[in-house]
Protein backbone atom coordinates (compact mmCIF):
# COMPACT_ATOMS: atom_id res chain seq x y z
CA UNK A 1 0.00 0.00 0.00
CA UNK A 2 1.02 3.02 -0.78
CA UNK A 3 1.57 6.29 1.28
CA UNK A 4 -0.73 8.18 -0.61
CA UNK A 5 -3.49 5.25 0.14
CA UNK A 6 -2.57 5.25 3.27
CA UNK A 7 -3.60 8.93 3.81
CA UNK A 8 -6.70 8.45 2.11
CA UNK A 9 -8.06 5.33 4.54
CA UNK A 10 -6.65 7.26 7.53
CA UNK A 11 -8.79 10.19 6.20
CA UNK A 12 -11.78 8.15 5.62
CA UNK A 13 -11.41 6.25 8.88
CA UNK A 14 -10.93 9.89 10.77
CA UNK A 15 -14.66 10.85 9.13
CA UNK A 16 -16.24 7.72 10.09
CA UNK A 17 -14.76 8.52 13.23
CA UNK A 18 -16.11 12.04 13.75
CA UNK A 19 -19.46 10.78 12.53
CA UNK A 20 -19.74 8.00 15.02
CA UNK A 21 -19.17 10.24 17.71
CA UNK A 22 -21.70 12.73 16.73
CA UNK A 23 -24.21 10.13 16.19
CA UNK A 24 -23.49 9.07 19.31
CA UNK A 25 -23.85 12.05 21.12
CA UNK A 26 -27.38 12.09 18.52
CA UNK A 27 -28.62 9.31 20.48
CA UNK A 28 -27.48 9.98 24.03
CA UNK A 29 -28.32 13.82 23.95
CA UNK A 30 -29.83 14.84 21.13
CA UNK A 31 -28.52 17.37 18.30
CA UNK A 32 -28.32 20.19 20.08
CA UNK A 33 -25.80 18.05 22.09
CA UNK A 34 -22.93 18.10 19.27
CA UNK A 35 -20.04 20.43 19.58
CA UNK A 36 -16.96 20.18 17.02
CA UNK A 37 -14.60 20.79 20.69
CA UNK A 38 -16.47 18.06 21.99
CA UNK A 39 -16.03 15.68 19.63
CA UNK A 40 -12.09 16.26 19.07
CA UNK A 41 -12.09 15.93 22.95
CA UNK A 42 -13.84 12.36 22.54
CA UNK A 43 -11.79 11.22 20.14
CA UNK A 44 -8.67 12.68 21.00
CA UNK A 45 -8.19 15.27 18.22
CA UNK A 46 -7.35 18.87 18.62
CA UNK A 47 -10.36 21.26 17.62
CA UNK A 48 -8.56 22.32 14.01
CA UNK A 49 -8.24 18.98 12.73
CA UNK A 50 -11.85 18.28 13.29
CA UNK A 51 -12.60 21.84 11.26
CA UNK A 52 -10.65 20.83 8.72
CA UNK A 53 -12.87 17.73 7.73
CA UNK A 54 -16.44 19.86 9.12
CA UNK A 55 -16.63 23.42 8.71
CA UNK A 56 -19.28 23.86 11.30
CA UNK A 57 -22.06 21.96 13.51
CA UNK A 58 -24.19 22.39 10.40
CA UNK A 59 -21.82 20.00 8.15
CA UNK A 60 -21.90 17.30 10.78
CA UNK A 61 -25.77 17.22 10.96
CA UNK A 62 -26.04 17.00 6.86
CA UNK A 63 -23.34 14.68 6.79
CA UNK A 64 -25.21 12.63 9.11
CA UNK A 65 -28.63 13.03 7.42
CA UNK A 66 -26.49 11.88 4.25
CA UNK A 67 -25.93 8.46 6.08
CA UNK A 68 -29.42 8.37 7.14
CA UNK A 69 -31.24 8.52 3.61
CA UNK A 70 -28.67 6.41 1.92
CA UNK A 71 -29.15 3.82 4.38
CA UNK A 72 -32.68 4.09 4.39
CA UNK A 73 -32.42 3.47 0.19
CA UNK A 74 -30.66 0.83 0.79
CA UNK A 75 -33.11 -0.93 3.32
CA UNK A 76 -35.81 -0.17 0.23
CA UNK A 77 -33.70 -1.81 -2.31
CA UNK A 78 -32.92 -5.03 -0.13
CA UNK A 79 -37.17 -5.09 0.83
CA UNK A 80 -38.11 -4.23 -2.55
CA UNK A 81 -41.08 -6.44 -3.69
CA UNK A 82 -39.58 -9.82 -6.24
CA UNK A 83 -42.50 -8.62 -8.26
CA UNK A 84 -43.45 -4.87 -9.02
CA UNK A 85 -47.07 -4.39 -8.40
CA UNK A 86 -49.09 -1.95 -7.32
CA UNK A 87 -50.14 -1.05 -3.96
CA UNK A 88 -47.65 -3.93 -3.26
CA UNK A 89 -44.46 -2.24 -3.93
CA UNK A 90 -45.37 1.19 -2.10
CA UNK A 91 -46.86 -0.67 1.15
CA UNK A 92 -43.36 -2.52 1.02
CA UNK A 93 -41.41 0.87 0.64
CA UNK A 94 -43.98 2.16 3.37
CA UNK A 95 -43.17 -0.59 5.54
CA UNK A 96 -39.45 -0.09 5.42
CA UNK A 97 -39.85 3.70 5.92
CA UNK A 98 -41.63 2.82 9.47
CA UNK A 99 -39.13 0.11 10.06
CA UNK A 100 -36.13 2.32 9.77
CA UNK A 101 -37.37 5.05 11.60
CA UNK A 102 -38.39 2.53 14.87
CA UNK A 103 -34.71 1.02 14.61
CA UNK A 104 -33.08 4.45 13.97
CA UNK A 105 -35.41 6.77 15.78
CA UNK A 106 -32.90 9.17 16.56
CA UNK A 107 -31.51 9.66 13.42
CA UNK A 108 -34.78 9.66 11.81
CA UNK A 109 -35.93 12.54 13.17
CA UNK A 110 -32.83 14.39 12.58
CA UNK A 111 -33.56 13.52 9.03
CA UNK A 112 -36.17 14.83 9.19
CA UNK A 113 -35.51 17.56 11.45
CA UNK A 114 -32.55 18.77 10.09
CA UNK A 115 -32.50 16.99 6.53
CA UNK A 116 -36.31 17.25 5.23
CA UNK A 117 -36.82 20.69 6.78
CA UNK A 118 -34.05 22.11 5.89
CA UNK A 119 -34.00 24.93 2.68
CA UNK A 120 -33.15 23.04 -1.17
CA UNK A 121 -33.45 19.89 1.03
CA UNK A 122 -33.29 17.56 -2.06
CA UNK A 123 -30.55 19.52 -3.56
CA UNK A 124 -28.57 19.32 -0.80
CA UNK A 125 -29.54 15.71 0.21
CA UNK A 126 -29.07 13.59 -2.86
CA UNK A 127 -30.57 9.94 -1.04
CA UNK A 128 -33.37 11.90 -0.29
CA UNK A 129 -34.31 12.88 -3.74
CA UNK A 130 -33.75 9.39 -4.62
CA UNK A 131 -36.25 8.20 -1.56
CA UNK A 132 -38.84 10.89 -3.14
CA UNK A 133 -38.01 9.54 -6.85
CA UNK A 134 -39.11 6.30 -5.16
CA UNK A 135 -42.38 7.42 -3.84
CA UNK A 136 -43.69 9.11 -6.64
CA UNK A 137 -43.08 6.44 -8.90
CA UNK A 138 -44.78 4.33 -7.02
CA UNK A 139 -47.60 6.75 -6.35
CA UNK A 140 -48.01 7.60 -10.26
CA UNK A 141 -48.13 3.51 -10.53
CA UNK A 142 -50.61 3.28 -8.11
CA UNK A 143 -52.80 5.97 -9.59
CA UNK A 144 -52.14 5.18 -12.55
CA UNK A 145 -55.52 4.82 -14.53
CA UNK A 146 -56.34 8.28 -13.21
CA UNK A 147 -55.48 11.50 -15.79
CA UNK A 148 -53.39 13.36 -13.15
CA UNK A 149 -51.42 16.48 -13.54
CA UNK A 150 -47.72 16.32 -12.97
CA UNK A 151 -48.76 18.87 -9.85
CA UNK A 152 -51.92 16.92 -8.94
CA UNK A 153 -49.65 14.16 -8.17
CA UNK A 154 -46.53 15.08 -6.21
CA UNK A 155 -49.35 17.39 -4.36
CA UNK A 156 -50.79 13.85 -3.36
CA UNK A 157 -47.24 12.21 -3.04
CA UNK A 158 -46.17 15.10 -0.85
CA UNK A 159 -49.24 14.83 1.61
CA UNK A 160 -49.44 11.60 1.72
CA UNK A 161 -45.90 11.43 3.34
CA UNK A 162 -46.35 13.98 5.34
CA UNK A 163 -49.43 12.18 7.10
CA UNK A 164 -47.05 8.89 7.35
CA UNK A 165 -45.04 11.29 9.24
CA UNK A 166 -47.33 12.63 11.53
CA UNK A 167 -48.26 9.09 12.66
CA UNK A 168 -44.49 7.93 13.26
CA UNK A 169 -43.91 11.21 15.40
CA UNK A 170 -47.22 9.84 17.36
CA UNK A 171 -45.12 6.44 17.75
CA UNK A 172 -42.04 8.38 19.17
CA UNK A 173 -44.43 11.36 21.33
CA UNK A 174 -46.28 8.77 23.25
CA UNK A 175 -43.84 5.89 23.33
CA UNK A 176 -46.50 3.06 21.78
CA UNK A 177 -45.41 -0.16 22.79
CA UNK A 178 -44.45 -2.50 19.95
CA UNK A 179 -48.94 -4.15 19.56
CA UNK A 180 -49.90 -0.60 19.67
CA UNK A 181 -47.26 0.77 17.14
CA UNK A 182 -48.06 -1.85 14.80
CA UNK A 183 -51.57 -1.07 14.77
CA UNK A 184 -50.38 2.89 14.26
CA UNK A 185 -48.12 0.96 11.04
CA UNK A 186 -51.02 -0.53 9.42
CA UNK A 187 -53.41 2.39 10.15
CA UNK A 188 -51.17 4.71 8.72
CA UNK A 189 -50.23 2.86 5.36
CA UNK A 190 -54.09 1.83 4.79
CA UNK A 191 -54.38 6.11 5.40
CA UNK A 192 -51.64 7.06 3.22
CA UNK A 193 -52.99 4.74 0.43
CA UNK A 194 -56.28 5.88 0.97
CA UNK A 195 -55.50 9.54 1.08
CA UNK A 196 -53.86 9.05 -2.38
CA UNK A 197 -57.34 8.30 -4.16
CA UNK A 198 -59.57 10.72 -2.28
CA UNK A 199 -61.27 13.27 -4.90
CA UNK A 200 -60.69 11.26 -7.71
CA UNK A 201 -62.66 9.29 -10.60
CA UNK A 202 -62.29 8.02 -13.71
CA UNK A 203 -63.31 10.92 -15.61
CA UNK A 204 -60.15 13.24 -13.93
Amino acid sequence: MGISERKIRSQEKLRHDILSTAMHMVKAEGADAISLRKIADEIEYSAPIIYSYFKNKRAILNALCNVGYEQLLCNIEENRPATSSQPEELIALLNTLWNFATRENELYMLMYDSGVCAANAVEEFPALRKFMEHLRQSVGELLGEYSLSEEDLLCRTYAAAGLIHGIISTSFFWKTDAKTSIALRNYGINAFINSLTGGLDHSE
